[in-house]
């Protein structure tokens, strides 16, 4: 991948970073966004800023097992790491969501009114995340810029639903995309979790994941439909991939990017 895609998202993300807090206009943009919800309705959105749930990422990789082997240990280790940064950055910079600063008839705000721990965005992470992942295996450069515009969508719709403050989306978005790279290029230097077992250990983990949207209701007051939908398609792509790993170990020929780590790890 071409270093000018790796590092496009932080540089964007500095350069509007920047912008906002040179303008001032944090807070402005929430109230400027979450009036978008006067034209277009929250249905969109509420189904938007779910699949920046950790949850529903994991079925959105599901089907992957048994196809793509790094793929899968790169999503386990980054997730690793971005846990670890993400419970760090919370403790370390403590941020009142806008929620907490604005009342009800204030700040319309779609769904659970969360009130703390507000950088960097968790969701947004997650979903730059998987995106960084996802543009490894992409095959071409316009479906790579279209899974970073689709990363960015659900990272604006953290400030529509009025839970994220515009410079906890953006400091989210770079630390997911990092981590996500990051847990790549660690599959070269540690390929252990290439092996079949680690592999099905990770299946059952990203099943359970995809499991819970069945019940789990996101903090919402009902499950959503964009839940149950990736839920079970997620089930039905994976169903062979699955089968597969299951009756026979992996082996190289399926995957050429686990020849890759031997070589390059990049």
């Amino acid at each position: 991948m071409s270093w000018w895609l790796w590092l496009s998202v932080p540089l964007a993300s500095a350069i509007a970073a920047a912008v906002v807090l040179t303008l001032n206009v944090d807070v402005s943009l929430v109230f400027d966004l979450t009036s978008w919800t006067e034209f277009t309705g929250d249905a969109f959105w509420v189904n938007t800023t779910v699949l920046g749930d950790g949850a529903v990422a994991a079925a959105l990789m599901l089907p992957f097992v048994g196809r793509k082997p790094r793929l899968i240990w790169a999503l386990l280790l980054a997730s690793l790491l971005g846990v670890i940064l993400l419970q760090s950055f919370e403790l370390i910079f403590p941020r009142e969501r806008p929620p907490a600063e604005f009342g009800k008839k204030i700040l319309h705000v779609v769904g659970p009114r969360r009130r703390h721990n507000g950088f960097p965005s968790g969701h947004t992470t997650t979903i730059f995340m998987a995106a960084a992942l996802w543009v490894r295996i992409a095959s071409s450069h316009s479906l790579r810029w279209a899974i970073v515009l689709f990363a960015s969508l659900v990272g604006i719709s953290r400030i529509v639903v009025g839970v994220h403050w515009p410079t906890d989306v953006l400091a989210g978005s770079t630390l997911g995309w990092l981590v996500g790279h990051t847990g790549w290029r660690l599959t070269g230097r540690w390929p252990g979790g290439l092996k079949t077992r680690t592999q099905r250990i990770v299946t059952i983990m990203l099943l359970l994941a995809t499991l819970s949207l069945y019940f789990d209701k996101s903090g919402f007051d009902r499950l959503l439909p964009i839940q149950l939908v990736i839920a079970t398609g997620a089930l039905i792509l994976a169903g062979p991939g699955i089968w597969r790993l299951m009756r026979k170990p992996i082996s190289e020929k399926g995957d050429p990017s686990l020849r890759e780590t031997s070589t390059s790890g990049s």
